[in-house]
């Protein structure tokens, strides 16, 4: 695994909304629910840290993602765990299928102490986050540390009983972090400890990982904190992961996921851009 890193000025676009440029990709709040005004501040809200490129190799091919722009899905231990594509309804509309189980990342918690204690000045992020970075399919990553507005927006999983699978949407505005875990299993005591640590100044990390260009990020680690970052008031700390070279998902691999009764199949079938990989 080798890194090179920068400072300051990654992740431009060059996106418009509004007659403003927005010139930073990654996780933006509803537009459709908040407007322009919280759109402009929740982008001058957003502090970036440090970020750094790496190449991965020889890892454990645990965690991955696939897609674009058009579809995104997370990938964890070569099956699908969750998986939007736009709803083509004219806007950025997404369909959301996801595997509700507790122990969907039970063994990313490996690397609790990297998400919990502060990055010394002297490590690179590569080498303070190795042990979730060990975890994902080789390819090449842009790791960027950044504080981010508490009240960003986040998809949550609002079902009150555990099915196989949850099917809904979400407007993503310029983008959406996806819950990845039930929120009844979730503590609070152990939330209340992180609010503790927060307002004592700690600031433990919340990671994500997404693909390039896609309207999501997947969150790996950091449900629990991002409530207590949000109970206090105080800036997210969170490390995206966005992998730069990331594949399309076969077409067979995505209807295979999704239910087999009711329309989603034959809406993705017909509406998946021609040119999209199906191998």
């Amino acid at each position: 695994m080798t890194s090179k890193e920068q400072t300051n000025g990654a992740r431009f676009v060059g996106a418009t909304f509004s007659g403003c440029t927005i010139e930073r990709e990654g996780q933006f709040p509803s537009v459709q629910a908040l407007g322009a005004s919280y759109l402009k501040r929740w982008i001058l809200q957003v502090t970036t840290l440090r970020s750094e490129t790496i190449d991965i190799t020889g890892s454990q091919c645990f965690l991955g993602v696939r897609g674009g722009d058009f579809e995104a899905a997370l990938i964890v231990n070569g099956q699908i765990a969750v998986y939007h594509w736009c709803d083509c309804a004219g806007s950025v509309g997404q369909n959301l299928v996801r595997s509700v189980a507790t122990s969907t990342l039970a063994s990313v918690q490996r690397f609790r102490k990297s998400v919990e204690s502060e990055i010394p000045p002297q490590s690179t992020l590569a080498s303070h986050f190795s042990e979730i970075l060990l975890l994902l399919e080789t390819g090449q990553y842009l790791l960027v540390l950044e504080d981010i507005p508490s009240d960003s927006y986040v998809v949550e999983i609002a079902l009150a009983e555990i099915p196989l699978l949850e099917v809904t949407n979400f407007y993503p505005g310029f983008g959406a972090m996806v819950a990845t875990q039930f929120e009844p299993s979730m503590s609070s005591k152990r939330v209340e400890e992180y609010v503790q640590a927060i307002e004592a100044g700690i600031r433990p990390t919340v990671i994500t990982l997404s693909s390039k260009g896609a309207w999501s990020e997947f969150i790996l680690d950091g449900h629990h904190k991002l409530k207590a970052y949000r109970a206090s008031n105080v800036q997210i700390r969170r490390l995206a992961i966005t992998r730069l070279d990331s594949p399309q998902l076969p077409l067979e691999q995505a209807m295979s996921f999704l239910p087999k009764e009711g329309p989603l199949r034959g809406h993705l079938r017909s509406h998946r851009p021609p040119g999209t990989s199906e191998t």
